[in-house]
């Protein structure tokens, strides 16, 4: 069944889409959906794997016409709020576990609770404007997720140059942070970053304020910078 017979189209595909990565395809994904739901608490890690604000588009979803709370809860949600749980020691790194509920019967968590997607609607008329993707996440949510996730990079970038003096090129400190789980340092090794991260973006954001952290760039010889 298309997905144009839903209020919101873009919204349902976008679920969809997140589940059918993990889960044989988007069909499949679809007809999971319909017939069993799917936990509130691991689609919110999904939406996070897939670079996507968990907490705005959670709430679009689970005050959407389109889908339904199983077990129900009596109410509406008003809010939610990212669960967060610390990632590693020593550092400000954050794992997001799930997310709790704020109804008119208390805070529910989003454990053992699943979102079920209702059949399409039969008259398109009575469904309503639907709401644009883009309303779910602003321009300037998505600029505050990457700067937070710069911050936690050039601390980290950081630590990678005081500990290891022989780290001096900018594609071996990316593989460090971002490449593969085998070319991670430890403390990295099954992070999952929000945002999307490439060799350019450490150039711009990470790399000069990082050396200059681990004090490398002051001790550079006159005439050449270290990042050269």
């Amino acid at each position: 069944m298309p997905s144009q017979s839903y209020r919101n189209p873009a919204l349902v595909e976008v679920v969809i889409r997140v589940l059918a990565r993990w889960y044989g395809g988007p069909v499949k994904a679809r007809a999971m959906l319909l017939a069993e739901g799917f936990e509130i608490d691991k689609l919110t890690r999904l939406l996070n794997y897939s670079y996507l604000d968990p907490q705005a588009y959670m709430l679009a979803i689970l005050t959407s016409s389109d889908f339904a709370i199983v077990p129900r809860i009596n109410g509406p949600v008003r809010a939610v709020r990212l669960r967060l749980q610390p990632s590693h020691p020593d550092t400000d790194l954050q794992d997001i576990v799930g997310v709790d509920l704020f109804t008119d019967s208390g805070i529910k968590r989003g454990t053992r609770r699943l979102l079920r997607l209702l059949p399409p609607l039969s008259d398109l008329e009575s469904a309503g404007a639907p709401q644009r993707l883009e309303e779910i996440e602003s321009a300037a949510t998505r600029r505050a997720r990457q700067k937070k996730e710069d911050e936690i990079a050039i601390e980290l970038a950081t630590q990678e140059l005081r500990q290891n003096p022989k780290l001096k090129k900018k594609a071996d400190l990316f593989e460090r942070l971002f490449g593969p789980e085998d070319k991670r340092t430890p403390l990295l090794k099954g992070k999952t970053w929000a945002t999307p991260w490439t060799l350019s973006r450490l150039k711009r954001k990470v790399w000069k304020p990082a050396l200059e952290g681990a004090g490398r760039y002051l001790l550079s010889r006159p005439g050449r910078r270290p990042d050269e």
